[in-house]
């Protein structure tokens, strides 16, 4: 889920930020990596400072939580994420 913390340099004349960028669900991979795309259309014509809070359930109902601070600018889109055995790398350049 990719919760909104504040929002600037709106880069259009009204512009709607929600509370919740994004929520999305999907099942891992049981062999390799499971990859995850962030379509760039969920993400408002601003500059917003976000969180992604990530929620991971095993099937012996083992659950893992992270949470990671990042930042939209709509000029820059390199947003980019990676996953490394059980481990989640969001890049923002």
């Amino acid at each position: 889920m990719l919760r909104t913390l504040r929002a600037s340099d709106y880069n259009a004349p009204y512009v709607f930020v929600p509370d919740t960028l994004w929520k999305h669900q999907i099942t891992l991979d049981a062999v390799g990596e499971t990859k995850l795309i962030i379509p760039d259309s969920v993400f408002p014509k601003a500059k917003v400072s976000f969180f992604a809070e990530l929620n991971f359930l095993n099937s012996n109902n083992e659950s893992r939580r992270a949470t990671e601070y990042l930042s939209w600018d709509y000029h820059d889109k390199k947003l980019t994420t990676k996953i490394e055995g059980d481990t989640l790398k969001i890049k923002y350049r």
